[in-house]
């Protein structure tokens, strides 16, 4: 999985620094463990509400933790941290966003990783800027021009000794595609396999099909699911869950919509607001078949994504973390243990083979495992 060269290090313990000062979670505790128990001292620098989602997954008292105080930006927080910066041998930077001043500049001043959640935005933004006519999105564009995110962006390119991005085929794009570096691109999934226990039974009801992650109309055809159900035959009682809270006007709209679909065989369930972590992982355990209807395409700020191939999706995450059985639609790359649909009639066959248990499921996930993971993100840091 990990590819290109190696960031070389001598073969003293090494101290590893994480910053992670925005909302992707679950990637900033996945790579936390996977160096937990790894031959490296760990300093993590986060805002302090990553604790309580963290749980005890990562025990405080066992790690040296840095918070930026409230309302402190980046600038000013590496700044008055940079002590602790200095005394960490490499830089993991799992979302750079906002203040890209800020991270170029940190870059400047010490080795560092970045973690490629957008490749279009991070790689070749002024190729796909995607506006959609929104007074909105061209002051935004203006903002950033008057940042100058381009030039930082392009500084950070030029400095970081790495790009991690979650899978060999979103790294091989961005080469071909985008210019980055082959010698510095690398490879490694967002989720380590970490399985469910006890598995729900094949027969168990209600048959509980999730689509996990925030509900808006961007990135996901939920008509397509909608059309899907409302016509389905079911068998034996099932559940929907929306595992997410809805964004916008547009999020809203599509909750309200779903609920329509509330019938004897079928309940619906939705959130109005977050999704606390133990509630997400607890439906997440109970999932028979996550169902991931993905759009080619998406916005992410003011540029367009393409789904697969610049940027990944949290379901593959949950798929992976959980060894959940994943329904994708076929244009979306390979992938262990999914199952593909084509268009409406695709997926309605294939949903009803589901919740009658007449389709079989089995694969491996044994090269996602903890210790291969650890092993090949090890690499980076070892001669």
């Amino acid at each position: 999985m990990l590819r290109a060269g190696r960031i070389i290090f001598s073969r003293v313990k090494k101290t590893i620094g994480i910053i992670e000062l925005g909302t992707h979670h679950e990637v900033f505790r996945h790579f936390a463990e996977l160096l937990l128990d790894s031959p490296c001292n760990i300093k993590l620098f986060c805002h302090k509400k990553m604790i309580a989602f963290l749980g005890e997954r990562l025990p405080k008292v066992a790690l040296d933790w840095y918070f930026p105080r409230k309302e402190e930006s980046a600038k000013h927080f590496f700044q008055r941290e940079q002590a602790a910066l200095a005394a960490c041998d490499h830089l993991l930077i799992i979302t750079v966003f906002a203040d890209y001043g800020a991270f170029a500049r940190l870059a400047r001043q010490y080795p560092c990783s970045v973690v490629i959640h957008n490749a279009h935005t991070f790689f070749a933004p002024d190729r796909f800027l995607w506006f959609r006519a929104s007074l909105a999105d061209r002051l935004r564009w203006l903002k950033m021009k008057l940042q100058r995110h381009t030039e930082h962006k392009q500084a950070l390119r030029q400095m970081c000794q790495a790009f991690i991005f979650p899978s060999n085929i979103i790294r091989d794009y961005a080469i071909r595609q985008l210019g980055c570096p082959a010698d510095r691109a690398f490879a490694l999934p967002f989720a380590y396999y970490e399985g469910r226990g006890e598995v729900p039974k094949p027969l168990s009801e209600p048959f509980t099909i999730t689509i996990p992650g925030t509900v808006h109309s961007q990135g996901r055809d939920y008509e397509l699911v909608y059309r899907v159900l409302s016509q389905l035959a079911l068998a034996r009682p099932t559940r929907l869950v929306l595992l997410g809270r809805p964004k916008g006007g547009a999020g809203q709209a599509i909750l309200r919509k779903f609920q329509y679909l509330d019938r004897p065989n079928l309940e619906v369930v939705t959130f109005s607001d977050y999704v606390p972590q133990k509630t997400y992982e607890q439906y997440l355990r109970q999932t028979h078949l996550l169902l991931l209807p993905l759009l080619p395409e998406t916005q992410f700020h003011i540029y367009r994504e393409r789904i697969g191939y610049s940027k990944t999706s949290g379901g593959i995450s949950d798929h992976l973390r959980w060894g959940i059985p994943a329904v994708l639609p076929d244009f979306w790359p390979g992938v262990e243990g999914t199952i593909r649909y084509s268009d409406l009639l695709a997926l309605t066959t294939l949903l009803e083979k589901w919740v009658e248990n007449k389709q079989p499921f089995k694969t491996s996930f044994i090269d996602y495992s903890m210790e291969k993971l650890r092993t090949t993100l090890m690499e980076l840091w070892s001669s």
